[in-house]
Formats: structure tokens, sequence, C-alpha cells
């Protein structure tokens, strides 16, 4: 015996399909593929560093750049670009606090971190490792003290 399926009927089967699938892996997330872990959509900095001010251990404001070199490779996030800090209409640059700051996003790897800002002594750490995660880079943490220059 031979069964003929009407094209619509072929169609119907094939997006009930995928909708079942869909709906499995959007209640069930990473832990149909990767067992019992649930990953995030949203990208991972390698390094994410707090920018303080070291005699009053307040954020510092206005322009900072942190930079991440891993061999050749190297990131910058820069506070002064407006395209990579947007900030609402009427918010003043120099006033707002973009803190803390993450730099090689989804990239593991061993970093040398550096952080500059206008009237602070250039602030370093050497060799921060950064491991890879089941879901991307496992994120370091650093807190940058930056020391006043001299007048």
């Amino acid at each position: 015996m031979v069964t003929i399926v009407e094209p619509m009927q072929s169609s119907r089967r094939i997006l009930r399909g995928i909708l079942a699938a869909s709906l499995l892996l959007a209640t069930t997330g990473c832990e149909l593929i990767t067992g019992s872990t649930m990953c995030t959509t949203g990208l991972e900095p390698a390094v994410l560093v707090e920018v303080l001010d070291s005699t009053t251990l307040e954020p510092v404001r206005g322009g900072v750049r942190v930079i991440a070199r891993d061999g050749a490779l190297a990131d910058t996030a820069d506070t002064t670009d407006p395209v990579e800090f947007w900030l609402p209409p009427g918010a003043d640059r120099d006033t707002v606090v973009f803190s803390p700051i993450g730099v090689a996003y989804e990239r593991p790897g061993t970093y040398d971190v550096a952080v500059e800002a206008p009237g602070f002594e250039t602030w370093e750490r050497t060799g921060v490792r950064v491991a890879s995660g089941a879901c991307g880079p496992e994120t370091v943490e650093l807190t940058a003290r930056l020391r006043p220059t001299e007048n």
C-alpha cells in the first residue's frame, strides 16, 4: 500500500517537528547539548576590571582605557569612544562611571592588562590567566587602584 502525502500536510509535519524541537531546546537550554551546564547567549569578557582611585577608593570617572594583550592579540576598551560606551542624552562623560570594564570577549588566554586614565599613573598586571569554561571564558575580575600623578 502506498500512502500519498499532500504537500501541505508534509509542510505542516515538518513545521510541527521544528516547533517541537525548538520548544524542547528552549525549555532545556544548553543542558540538552552540554550536559548539566546552562549557557547564556551573552558575550563574556575574559577580563573584567574595576578601576578605582587609590586615594579615595572611588571609581575613576572620565577617560579610562583598558588594554589586554595576549601575544599578537590586543583588545582595548576606551570609555571616551562614544560608540563603544554610549551615553544617554544629557549625560556628561566626565561624571559617568564606566566600571567594571570588560575586555577580550569570548577569548581565554594569558593576558597582560594595562589601565590608563588622565591624571593617573598607568596600572599593569601581567600573566592574567583566563581558562576556557563550558560556555566561554571563565572571567577573571581585577581591581585596578590607580595612583594619581604628581604635579
